[in-house]
């Protein structure tokens, strides 16, 4: 995965809390509906988007110290 294939990720998710964060600010979307949206972005938007990703990605063994830094981490 190139460095711009990453930014472009990054910022297609930015984008979309961006504009969650402008609904809810102008009043189009309620507090009471923020969950519900929240909630399609965590269990629908983020896999989409991860399982996308790795679709296209080269994989080879140095992502295999990626995945144990990140279990590390957790």
């Amino acid at each position: 995965m190139t460095f711009w294939s990453l930014a472009q990720t990054i910022l297609v998710f930015v984008g979309i809390v961006g504009v969650g964060w402008v609904l809810r600010r102008t009043g189009f979307v309620e507090q009471s509906a923020s969950r519900s949206i929240n909630n399609i972005i965590i269990y629908v938007g983020l896999p989409a988007l991860i399982f996308r990703n790795i679709h296209s990605a080269h994989l080879d063994r140095s992502l295999v110290l990626i995945a144990v830094v990140a279990w590390g981490v957790f």
